[in-house]
């Protein structure tokens, strides 16, 4: 995964069962005033395992790969330039 650009982040290390979304109005709010982050084209994006454990990260886009690579293995996304491959970004409009 890859978060650019990153205003705030709270991540583990280990994510079983990962789902990723943006976070609703009320959830979004929160966790900006917990941060002291504002910024109204900044997402939270919530990472949320299937043990329970949700952690967050305040940033413009989200990109992601998924492969099935030896674990230490670099990232594809380790060389990944920014803003290349408009599929794989979200666009940071909120409208």
């Amino acid at each position: 995964m890859l978060f650019k650009p990153v205003e705030a982040i709270r991540t583990g290390m280990v994510y079983d069962g990962l789902v990723i979304r943006c976070a609703t109005d009320e959830e979004r709010a929160r966790i900006v005033a917990d941060t002291g982050k504002s910024g109204r084209n900044k997402r939270v994006h919530f990472l949320e395992t299937s043990d329970g454990r949700t952690d967050y990260v305040i940033s413009g886009a989200v990109g992601w790969a998924t492969d099935n690579e030896d674990a230490r293995a670099p990232s594809r996304l380790a060389s990944f330039a920014p803003a290349t491959d408009p599929a794989r970004i979200l666009p940071t409009d909120a409208s």
